[in-house]
């Protein structure tokens, strides 16, 4: 099992990735190098047979002065597990900026809902009801057709896999 980043009571972000070995009940923090992610909370972290995807999040510049807005990033990092190395994914065609989204693995596509979206150029957020899906194997993000009978925007859900064909979103309608 793996972790990353998170934040404090007073909105400090980090950018540690952190393995629980269950079998030892063991928490290790992995050394590793690459392209490293944003520190950042709310964020995805997705595993595809022996890589970790890493998408959005947002952080907050410093708890002085107060009202600095948060920022919320579309960033996709990907950390493979045996080189121990985060990479940089950039695409022609991404999501918007998100955080408090929820994704799934679906066949060879991560599948991401909802989130925290920013609204125009005032720091505004809003809470969103849109499918994002990036094609691991072709690196390339589209955002699904959904149909008129959907999930009502949110953040902060989970999402559970069904199967090939069927996600669960569960809680925290905003």
């Amino acid at each position: 099992m793996y972790i990353f980043g998170g934040c404090t009571s007073t909105s400090t972000t980090f950018n540690d990735l952190w393995s629980l070995n269950l079998n030892e009940r063991c928490w290790l923090r992995p050394l590793t190098m690459g392209n490293y992610p944003t520190p950042k909370a709310c964020a995805t972290l997705v595993s595809y047979q022996d890589k970790l995807f890493l998408f959005g999040g947002w952080s907050h510049p410093s708890p002085y002065p107060i009202f600095q807005a948060w920022k919320l990033f579309n960033e996709l990092h990907v950390y493979n597990i045996e080189s121990k190395r985060w990479s940089s994914m950039v695409h022609s065609t991404e999501p918007p900026a998100m955080a408090g989204h929820s994704a799934t693995i679906q066949g060879h596509l991560m599948v991401v809902f909802g989130g925290l979206h920013k609204t125009g150029d005032h720091g505004l957020r809003t809470n969103s009801n849109d499918v994002w899906c990036y094609d691991i194997e072709n690196l390339v993000w589209t955002k699904q057709a959904t149909t008129d009978n959907r999930p009502a925007a949110r953040f902060g859900q989970s999402q559970v896999s069904l199967d090939n064909t069927s996600l669960i979103i569960l809680g925290n309608i905003a």
